[in-house]
């Protein structure tokens, strides 16, 4: 009985952090894109092989399973959208759990890696272009640089509720890719900008290797 309260805490506290940065999971735009640029510049690779491998995640965080992004939605009103060349997505979930004291956790995180390929460039920096806006029209969020190659463009922000919840994402374009770190954590003192650092190269490496 004791586990299921711990259990059930840490869904409660995760739930509340991934609240904080929803907007940008239900992300996208909206429009069409016309024109496009020769084929030698799209990225062909998969999204499986794209997402970072068990080698690029730290150690103390365990790895959750692999789904399918089917679809991208409207962050403004939650429809689906269409018009923008979206081809396939793949999502991938890590988390790690400091201490658990009784009902209570501390320094629980959790990381969330997102790719989303398109049938063209323009469609991808379409869509990296309007989330960006969006999260600058909403306000509220610190701004922080991550280290990635030329050719990358990345956005990245953090927000910060203190001990109780963080939140941040770190939104990127590269070519017809768009891709994703989302972090949240909940129960602790410790920021979250160095799992932003050190996760920027691994993952962009995925892209453009």
């Amino acid at each position: 009985m004791k586990k299921r309260y711990v259990f059930i805490t840490l869904v409660f506290l995760f739930a509340v952090a991934y609240g904080i940065s929803s907007m940008g999971d239900t992300e996208t735009t909206t429009g069409k894109v016309s024109g496009k640029k020769s084929v030698s510049d799209l990225i062909t690779k998969s999204p499986d092989e794209m997402l970072p491998a068990r080698s690029d995640i730290p150690t103390e965080f365990k790895t959750d399973k692999e789904t399918d992004v089917t679809e991208i939605l409207n962050v403004r009103d939650g429809s689906v959208i269409s018009g923008l060349g979206f081809d396939s997505g793949k999502k991938l979930t890590v988390y790690k759990i400091g201490d658990i004291m009784g009902q209570f956790v501390t320094d629980a995180v959790e990381i969330r890696f997102y790719v989303y390929k398109f049938s063209s460039v323009e469609g991808a920096e379409a869509y990296y272009t309007n989330i960006v806006d969006y999260v600058k029209e909403l306000g509220g969020y610190k701004e922080m640089t991550v280290p990635v190659s030329p050719g990358t463009s990345c956005f990245t922000y953090i927000e910060d509720y203190g001990f109780t919840a963080k939140a941040g994402e770190s939104i990127c374009n590269r070519k017809n890719v768009v891709f994703k770190t989302s972090i949240s954590a909940t129960n602790t003192w410790d920021g979250i900008d160095s799992y932003f650092r050190d996760m920027a190269r691994p993952f962009e490496s995925r892209i453009v290797g």
